[in-house]
């Protein structure tokens, strides 16, 4: 139609290992969101190299087909892909008996992808799309974000004036943890031990005796005789918070943004959370729980745009 106002898109994707996400992102005005319900398909974390490709791709090729038949011109795809992955070339560095697409290590995802879809494709971690798609949706105007996603493992991102760590100077790259927030010391291990999945799970059956689900846990904890449970939540609280002392500290976050799987049970652990940071000064840090999908698939969007514009 003449006069017609064709907006722009950009697929994102959430990859990870029990599905993966995506929807066409649009920003209008000052709202960025998915145009209609994303899709979502299982993920083919654990298949083969080629059905690896082939599933995400053909996600990526049907999005795109369903955003320019309502109208939108797509024009990049930003993929957020757990790691280790080489995220310039678009290569996968997943490997180990129990990893997340392991018949796909050094398989290139980037030239098939472009193919499939007709599109620049760009990857980032799924951690610094989690912290993209928070700005971008919720907090435009933060100066200083730390976003960490908790699920089966930890994830952590650093996001100043929008900017993931790799567009960082260096004078502030030196604030953050060289390898994130996963693995720094604390208790004697990995970060990621005291505050993850397996950590609740572990501690309730030390505790307890009995294997369960986390889910399965928060149930219980929100239950008269759940005192296990929520004990098991409130040490993952001070553990986070106490955890995070150093990183606060250096960065200087103006905010910090928990999501992911774990973060569903806030409710249980929240409060020693915020008085483990009150102990160590850092209580005037705001603290938002956003878990919602499409986060991600939003700050992967966002990421290929602005690659798309260098």
């Amino acid at each position: 139609m003449s006069g017609e106002v064709i907006r722009s898109a950009a697929i994102g994707l959430d990859v990870g290992g029990t599905h993966v996400q995506a929807g066409a992102v649009v920003t209008d005005g000052n709202s960025t969101q998915v145009n209609g319900e994303a899709r979502s398909i299982p993920s083919p974390s654990q298949k083969s190299s080629l059905e690896i490709i082939q599933e995400i791709g053909n996600l990526i090729v049907r999005v795109k087909n369903s955003a320019e038949q309502n109208g939108l011109q797509v024009e990049v795809c930003g993929i957020g892909m757990p790691g280790p992955f080489d995220y310039k070339n678009g290569i996968s560095k997943m490997t180990g008996e129990n990893a997340k697409f392991a018949a796909a290590y050094d398989q290139d995802f980037k030239t098939p992808f472009q193919e499939m879809s007709g599109l620049p494709v760009f990857f980032v971690g799924d951690a610094e799309a989690y912290g993209l798609g928070v700005i971008a949706k919720e907090f435009p105007n933060e100066a200083r974000l730390l976003a960490i996603p908790i699920g089966t493992g930890l994830g952590g991102a650093f996001i100043v004036d929008g900017k993931i760590r790799e567009e960082l100077p260096e004078v502030t790259q030196s604030q953050i943890p060289p390898d994130g927030i996963w693995n720094i010391k604390y208790q004697g291990q990995n970060f990621e031990e005291a505050v993850s999945k397996r950590a609740i799970e572990r501690g309730f059956r030390d505790l307890t005796g009995i294997s369960a689900e986390v889910v399965e846990i928060a149930a219980a904890g929100r239950t008269p005789d759940g005192l296990e449970a929520r004990s098991v939540f409130r040490k993952f609280g001070r553990d986070l918070g106490y955890g995070l002392q150093e990183v606060l500290s250096d960065f200087k976050p103006t905010r910090i943004a928990i999501g992911g799987n774990i973060s569903k049970a806030s409710d249980l652990f929240i409060e020693t959370l915020i008085s483990a940071l009150e102990d160590q000064g850092h209580g005037d840090i705001p603290i938002s729980v956003l878990n919602d999908d499409d986060y991600t698939v939003i700050g992967a969007a966002q990421y290929a745009l602005n690659q798309l514009q260098k």
